[in-house]
């Protein structure tokens, strides 16, 4: 029989101790089309993709993905965007730049791994916002640069991440809790108070009617305004628009205290190389 106490310490490990940021929070509403394709990086076709994306992690494979260690859970090298069953020349996309985990040693029980993560983002967007700037940083100085990362979050370069589902006992209710009270304390530091009515609308999308399982995917993308979709599963359950809420989601990731040090320095790395690049 399970510990009554094992739910709140799973909560606890889902994403780590929070962290501040600006304007008010928009109304839940349905994401523009055009949203997607904005300032996105328009491409080719996929070999050009998968050509960016090695010369930013040095370390893709000939099958076109990514292994997370530590749950051998895999991802694509890429996303594409636009209307299904279109040309790869007509959608838009973004890049794996590293990948990651979260783990969680509970009491009398050997480490819990609860998901693993990606983090993808448009190149031309990261060259656009930050590229005269930092393309003449060496990469491996550039991932220890914490204004690095403040410019990041600040300019609003599109990005997603994927959360892939490990742990078999994960519920719904459990990742928008972990979710709530995380982002409260990030928002107070960003915005100078935690209850924020983009938050609640957040939280509203992850409605314990949505069943996940191991393997499930989970996308979270910041597009252009300051909107955040979210995506159980491949299929769209809400955007939110609050440039202060994507903000702080994103630096779970890449901001303070991330959810994996070692996964930020890795992406930092990434988008190090990207900006050096002439692709």
């Amino acid at each position: 029989m399970r510990d009554r106490n094992t739910f709140p310490t799973i909560l606890a490990a889902l994403l780590p101790p929070l962290l501040n940021y600006d304007r008010p929070a928009n109304l839940l509403l349905p994401a523009p089309a055009e949203v997607e394709v904005e300032n996105a990086c328009m491409v080719k076709s996929a070999e050009e993709i998968v050509r960016v994306q090695t010369k930013m992690t040095e370390k893709l494979p000939k099958d076109g993905v990514i292994v997370e260690p530590k749950t051998g859970v895999s991802f694509p090298s890429y996303l594409l965007f636009g209307e299904p069953g279109g040309n790869v020349g007509d959608k838009s996309c973004q890049v794996l730049a590293g990948v990651g985990s979260r783990e969680k040693t509970l009491i009398r029980v050997k480490s819990i791994m609860i998901y693993a993560f990606g983090l993808y983002v448009e190149p031309n967007h990261l060259r656009a916002k930050l590229g005269d700037k930092y393309a003449g940083v060496p990469p491996e100085e550039l991932k220890y640069r914490p204004e690095f990362y403040d410019d990041l979050l600040s300019q609003g370069v599109g990005m997603t991440v994927r959360l892939v589902v490990h742990y078999k006992g994960l519920k719904m209710r459990m990742v928008r809790s972990a979710f709530e009270t995380s982002l409260k304390l990030r928002l107070k530091r960003i915005k100078g108070v935690e209850d924020d009515e983009a938050l609640h609308d957040f939280c509203s999308l992850m409605s314990e009617d949505l069943k996940i399982f191991q393997g499930t995917t989970i996308d979270f993308r910041w597009q252009p305004g300051g909107a955040l979709l979210t995506e159980i599963g491949g299929h769209k359950i809400g955007t939110v628009f609050s440039h202060h809420l994507c903000r702080a989601f994103f630096d779970l990731y890449i901001g303070e205290k991330p959810v994996s040090e070692s996964a930020k320095y890795e992406i930092g790395e990434s988008f190090g190389r990207l900006l050096t690049t002439n692709d």
